[in-house]
């Protein structure tokens, strides 16, 4: 049997034979059908069932003789298709799957390299392609005929815009009655769990800590655990993700930093004696005729707030002769986040806002 080799790029494809000369379909698998329940839903479309067989003379279609109800699925298309998850290891729907009541379908990877082998199975067969495939079809919309599937039986796949909802949330792997098992991506959901322990406890528990606290989620969540090889090079593989994301973030805030240090010298320059506020003073007043006094208090009303004794301002003149106009020209300078304006207010209000 000639191997077949797989670039993924997107989420599903279909190959053909990688022979010297021969271009190889740069696109990647649908994921597993693993149970009899899910190969048969597959199979249907629009009300008729069709053999294994016939759907492989669309798509690529992958098994290992000793287990006919599990399979490999490939589709060729022009698009990206959502990732889902595998529904094994949720309390509510893992026991279904085990009695054929529900389908089994897990849609995996996004982007990577995928090889599609005729490599030996753990149980001792081959996997096999089920038909050669004379002339690939295009099936852009293969992820829709997925989700009327996982409808059917009250699973989730796409939202409301057609996006996948793809992984189990990182609150449910926390749960004490989460399970992923062999083959449903035990490592990933490890690597999930371990990604989320530094992150939220590196700066309150010793690192040795949130190792064991990852180990024994390791324990709890996957059966059987991955044993405690894999999971140091999953743990130093998350410390490793968190540490590079530290130091861009450092790096990010020199660069902020260098930004304004920069945006200040350019202020420096425009000022030289360093007198911000009268600066600003005169920048207002191109705006405001002829209200030098009034335009000061405001100002030096807005900078008190930073102050250990600010200063309250009341600007009473009669009605239209621009009290509002100058405060909103000069606040208009000040950090949006610090100014809260109100067009009316009793005292009720003012204690409500206090409370």
């Amino acid at each position: 049997m000639e191997r077949i080799g797989v670039v993924r790029v997107w989420d599903w494809g279909c190959v053909r034979p990688h022979m010297e000369g021969q271009k190889c379909w740069q696109m990647p698998e649908l994921g597993d059908a693993d149970n009899q329940l899910a190969i048969q839903e597959i199979c249907t479309r629009n009300g008729e069932t069709v053999p294994l067989e016939q759907l492989a003379e669309q798509v690529l279609v992958e098994q290992h003789k000793d287990n006919p109800h599990k399979a490999h699925i490939y589709v060729l298309s022009n698009k990206p298709f959502p990732i889902k998850a595998s529904d094994k290891g949720k309390s509510d729907t893992g026991n279904k799957i085990e009695t054929n009541e529900i389908p089994a379908i897990e849609v995996k990877n996004v982007g990577g390299l995928s090889y599609a082998w005729n490599s030996m199975h753990e149980d001792g067969c081959r996997y096999e392609f089920v038909k050669e495939i004379e002339q690939e079809n295009l099936l852009d919309d293969f992820p829709k005929h997925i989700d009327s599937i996982c409808k059917k039986y009250g699973l989730e796949y796409l939202d409301e815009n057609g996006n996948g909802k793809g992984d189990i949330p990182i609150a449910e792997l926390f749960k004490p009655d989460t399970k992923i098992y062999k083959g449903n991506n035990r490592h990933k959901e490890v690597l999930r769990v371990s990604d989320s322990l530094i992150s939220r406890n590196r700066s309150i528990l010793p690192l040795e800590k949130i190792k064991q606290l990852a180990m024994e989620c390791n324990q709890r969540l996957c059966d059987p655990p991955l044993d405690e090889k894999e999971f140091d090079g999953l743990f130093k593989q998350a410390l490793g993700f968190i540490s590079r994301n530290d130091e861009k973030t450092v790096d990010e805030e020199k660069k902020s930093i260098v930004e304004a240090q920069g945006e200040e010298a350019e202020l420096a320059s425009k000022i030289p004696d360093r007198d911000y506020a009268e600066y600003l003073i005169e920048t207002i007043k191109q705006t405001v005729k002829q209200e030098d006094s009034l335009v000061r208090q405001i100002v030096y009303t807005a900078i008190s707030k930073d102050t250990r004794d600010p200063i309250n301002l009341a600007v009473i003149a009669p009605t239209s002769e621009g009290k509002t106009y100058a405060v909103h020209q000069t606040l208009q300078y000040f950090p949006k986040q610090d100014i809260m304006m109100i067009g009316s207010m009793s005292p009720r209000v003012t204690w409500s806002l206090q409370s």
